[in-house]
């Protein structure tokens, strides 16, 4: 028996629908299963202090420290903030006598002094904990065997050595309004001791100020791991998607055979009574 005009224009619309929703359902198959692997291998996020050397060097700069520390419409604040920064940053991770001679420069340009004890300005570096300046950091964010400024101790003597360098292109800028007695107890509050270990407040300065940046990218780090857990945790959904997509695709490709064959049989049979 053939078919008839319907049932053959059935035939064709039932043959179309199980093609289109079977192409449908593979594509969404590869889809969902792309996303879960994207999902489960995507990189952890990782602090890139080294591709934050910018903020760091905007968050210490002296002229943030001379602006807290001198009213800021005198005339120091006025003129320093007129002198241009030319220091170019090098990265290295400076020894204690580097740090120590770079500081007494700053130190002998703008106060005609210096530190005279090495080694207790290598105590407010590392000393103990009752020398040491305080200062402490997210070992997540720190990258130890690194050679360049991801690791956190070599970040801290670059950016010290910088700090140093950048202190005194305002040294003399300083020291000709300490000589006019001017602002006598701004000066006072730079050189301030500070802390258990006494070190001057322009030295604790920066390492509070680098401290508050460090735990900025530690916070980071934290919303950058949540989403990143949030995101493993669609793997599983994704993975029933393409597998409900998967069994679609091989009960409708069932469903497509089983058609394909009904009509070919019916033909066959129509032949042979021919």
């Amino acid at each position: 028996m053939m078919l008839s005009t319907t049932e053959s224009a059935f035939v064709r619309i039932l043959r179309g629908t199980v093609i289109a929703t079977a192409s449908l359902a593979i594509l969404i198959t590869v889809g969902a299963l792309l996303y879960a692997a994207y999902a489960y291998l995507a990189p952890e996020p990782h602090a890139n202090l080294y591709g934050r050397l910018a903020e760091f060097r905007q968050a210490t700069d002296p002229i943030n420290l001379i602006s807290e520390v001198f009213p800021k419409d005198s005339s120091v604040v006025k003129d320093l903030s007129s002198i241009r920064d030319d220091v170019s940053y090098e990265s290295k991770g400076a020894s204690d006598r580097m740090l120590f001679d770079e500081m007494n420069k700053f130190l002998n340009a703008a106060f005609g002094a210096s530190f005279e004890d090495e080694s207790r300005f290598a105590d407010w570096l590392h000393g103990n904990s009752d020398e040491r300046i305080q200062f402490s950091w997210s070992k997540r964010i720190d990258d130890e065997k690194a050679a360049n400024e991801n690791n956190v101790n070599y970040l801290l003597r670059s950016l010290l050595f910088d700090y140093a360098k950048r202190l005194s292109v305002y040294g003399a800028t300083l020291a000709k309004a300490k000589k006019q007695d001017l602002y006598a107890s701004s000066f006072d509050r730079l050189v301030a001791p500070t802390g258990t270990g006494q070190a001057p407040y322009f030295l604790v300065w920066f390492f509070n100020r680098l401290h508050g940046q460090l735990q900025a990218v530690n916070a980071q780090l934290s919303q950058e791991q949540v989403k990143r857990n949030e995101l493993r945790l669609t793997t599983t959904p994704a993975t029933i998607v393409a597998g409900s997509a998967f069994g679609y695709f091989i009960a409708i490709i069932f469903c497509f055979l089983f058609i394909s064959m009904e009509a070919s049989l019916r033909k066959i049979a129509e032949i042979r009574r021919a």
